[in-house]
């Protein structure tokens, strides 16, 4: 089992999987970041669109 990290292929894959893995990490915290702008929204802030608004 330790040979494993001494092996020539997981030389060469380590960038390539860790940087796989950076990105995984980075998309999960950017859409929970999204998700807790969405629920944590204040609602006065919203701007009526132009449809809704009779007169605007």
């Amino acid at each position: 089992m330790r040979d494993d990290y001494l092996d020539r292929s997981w030389a060469d894959n380590h960038h390539h999987f860790t940087g796989g893995f950076h990105k995984l990490i980075r998309a999960f915290g950017e859409s929970m970041e999204h998700l807790t702008a969405q629920q944590f929204d204040a609602p006065w802030r919203k701007r009526a669109r132009r449809d809704d608004c009779p007169t605007c």
